[in-house]
């Protein structure tokens, strides 16, 4: 077996078939991949829609677990998968037409650990078709995933835009954290941290999905709080693990700062939410302790043109002084005008 796509699904009954459809539509022989679903307690017609496609097409493995959560269930399609690369995708998101054999090709015949390629959002649920690139496919540049940090400084964590082998995964013992959300970002930091050789085809594989029902749409208060705490867990991990990085060389400091930055990103966000949610200001001081307590407050790395418009320069500013941010929380409403809807 070459190739296992792993997916996780609940509740995705608007999705799924069109995703099991893109997966089918391939330039693979079926006996070369698995694709291996989990359904995580759907109530739904999920495991209904699920169990069709199982009956047409024998690469389809198909398995329950009780609402454990989706980083529970990828770990466990981990250990199911007998591929030799693994591929994971979301039930909502889909993959472009006959490209999973050339993709699975460029990998084996560079020999590399992680492949990675580029994805598109959009609110469209139809097939498409990769634009060919031959100079990109038959000569891909090789570099090392330390190397891809330090030219990435916007880097997508998600990680529905690479494949990667499973040996190496397996090997370096990597997994998802149990987190409910967000464990995707240490996952693929860790990988590139530690991939020797890797390739990157600035071609459009893949589309995400933005579903007006995920939860980081959601405007229900109770969700909305939930992301946000298991955003300030993951902001947590994230600083640690960048703590304990030991910089060697000038390209290490340039990644380091690389990931300082990407991590004030996520603590930007992750304060201006709690503001929006008209969390209480003990609440708000709270968070601001633990996050001082790994270094990720102040934020200190905000720099370069996405944040140096007057406004965000602003926010940045009252939001680093924790006095004068208390000061202004009972008048939030008005202050923030513009990030508060």
């Amino acid at each position: 077996m070459k190739l296992s796509v792993l997916i996780p699904v609940f509740n995705g009954e608007d999705y799924i078939a069109h995703c099991l459809d893109t997966l089918i539509s391939q330039d693979i022989l079926m006996d070369d991949y698995e694709i291996v679903i989990m359904n995580d307690g759907s109530t739904d017609n999920t495991g209904n829609i699920i169990l069709e496609y199982k009956k047409k097409y024998p690469n389809i493995k198909y398995y329950s677990e009780n609402n454990v959560g989706v980083y529970v269930v990828r770990n466990r399609l981990i250990k199911l998968a007998k591929g030799d690369y693994i591929y994971f995708i979301d039930a909502d998101d889909y993959i472009a037409n006959n490209s999973l054999g050339t993709l699975l090709n460029c990998m084996i015949e560079n020999n590399v650990e992680l492949l990675g390629f580029q994805s598109s959002g959009t609110t469209l649920i139809k097939r498409f078709e990769w634009k060919r690139n031959e100079e990109t496919l038959e000569s891909p540049e090789l570099i090392s995933g330390k190397e891809f940090l330090v030219r990435r400084r916007n880097l997508n964590h998600e990680i529905w835009w690479y494949f990667v082998k499973r040996s190496f995964l397996i090997n370096q013992n990597i997994t998802f954290d149990n987190d409910r959300f967000n464990a995707d970002v240490l996952f693929t930091l860790k990988l590139l941290w530690s991939t020797k050789k890797m390739i990157f085809l600035p071609i459009v594989f893949h589309k995400y999905y933005q579903s007006p029902k995920s939860i980081s749409r959601n405007k229900d208060i109770d969700k909305r709080n939930l992301l946000i705490d298991n955003r300030l867990v993951m902001i947590n991990k994230y600083s640690r693990f960048i703590n304990e990085i030991e910089v060697r060389n000038k390209e290490d400091k340039i990644l380091i700062s690389n990931l300082l930055f990407r991590r004030d990103v996520f603590t930007f966000s992750a304060i201006i939410n709690m503001i929006k949610t008209n969390r209480s200001a003990s609440s708000i001081n709270d968070a601001i302790a633990s996050l001082k307590e790994v270094g990720a407050y102040p934020l200190n790395h905000l720099t370069g043109k996405e944040y140096n418009t007057l406004f965000l320069r602003f926010l940045c500013s009252i939001i680093n002084k924790q006095r004068f941010l208390n000061v202004l929380l009972p008048i939030r409403n008005k202050v923030f005008k513009g990030v508060i809807k």
